[in-house]
């Protein structure tokens, strides 16, 4: 996949109240099981100084891959209270931390009827009893084993976000991403995971383009005997499009991130998504987003389909 981009300072792309459907990436939340315990790349996003949020972000995710080397039937719900405030006209900082539900769930037969109506591979998971729970496996030779139900306390992340030439159609925007510990092993990790992004992205009249790159660097290299890389790439792209009058803003988002488990039998060396998100405005100060989160091609190593909301309150 290819993007082209042009670039461009002139004007500004910012209304002057914060009731605007803004063009911002999809902000993800981590719902694999071999993948949550570390930072993912959540792209960046940016506000006018003048606007303050806060957000619930939500995410309800099946997941069921079956392959020599390991097997992961599970449900996680997320939700992520979180806050982003202006410290300048060109920075920003946001910070929040997931409540996590992980278990067996009752999506499973749900799914199957969805992959069956749009032609989507089931990846085995009808062959399968409905609604378990089973994450294991081999990493490095050794067995790993993840066990723990119910609810958890996530990893705390925290970005500080750089915007280099705010209200402008074309610019890049920086961040820089640490994940500290959680209170619960398996929700998370111990010491700290770091990340740093750099995004483009383009506004003509009511199209967006953006595409996005997160390095990201861990400390805690093995949870409950899974083994991970010490550092992996992510990747997130995509367009938006804001029907104005209704109102209305469309967005497609492309994730890729490269391998991060380590020594695991048949694991893919990426992982591949798909999100489409419906945003529209409740209120001079509330926003309402509704989305989709799909894997094109079941048992590859990702969540094999999430239902995606957030909630956002703007102020002055």
């Amino acid at each position: 996949m290819s993007f082209a981009f042009i670039v461009s300072s002139v004007g500004s792309v910012y209304a002057e109240d914060c009731s605007t459907l803004f063009f911002n990436p999809v902000e993800r939340l981590e719902t694999y099981p071999l993948a949550q315990p570390h930072l993912s790349y959540s792209p960046a996003t940016v506000y006018p100084e003048h606007c303050k949020r806060f957000s619930l972000l939500t995410s309800w995710a099946s997941v069921e891959t079956v392959r020599p080397g390991y097997y992961v039937d599970a449900e996680y719900r997320l939700l992520q209270p979180q806050i982003q405030v202006p410290l300048s006209a060109a920075w920003s900082v946001r910070s929040g931390v997931p409540l996590l539900w992980k278990g067996g769930g009752s999506l499973d037969g749900s799914i199957e009827s969805f992959h069956d109506i749009f032609g989507f591979p089931q990846g085995g998971r009808d062959r399968r009893s409905d609604n378990g729970f089973r994450i294991d496996g081999q990493s490095q030779g050794e067995a790993f084993s993840f066990t723990d139900e119910g609810f958890g306390i996530g990893n705390w992340l925290t970005s500080l976000i750089y915007d280099s030439n705010p209200g402008a159609a074309g610019r890049f925007v920086f961040s820089g991403t640490l994940s500290l510990p959680t209170l619960k092993t398996e929700y998370g990790h111990h010491g700290i995971d770091a990340g740093v992004e750099v995004q483009y992205r383009y506004q003509w009249e009511q199209l967006f383009l953006f595409l996005g790159v997160q390095q990201a660097v861990i400390s805690d290299r093995s949870v409950s005997g899974l083994s991970y890389h010490q550092s992996y790439t992510s990747v997130a792209g995509g367009s938006a499009y804001r029907f104005d009058d209704v109102p209305l803003l469309l967005t497609l988002q492309i994730y890729n991130r490269s391998s991060y488990t380590k020594g695991v039998p048949d694991h893919p060396d990426s992982e591949f998504l798909v999100d489409l998100v419906a945003r529209t405005r409740l209120s001079e100060s509330v926003q309402l987003s509704l989305g989709l989160q799909e894997n094109p091609g079941a048992g590859v190593a990702s969540t094999d389909v999430a239902g995606l909301m957030t909630l956002e309150y703007f102020w002055q």
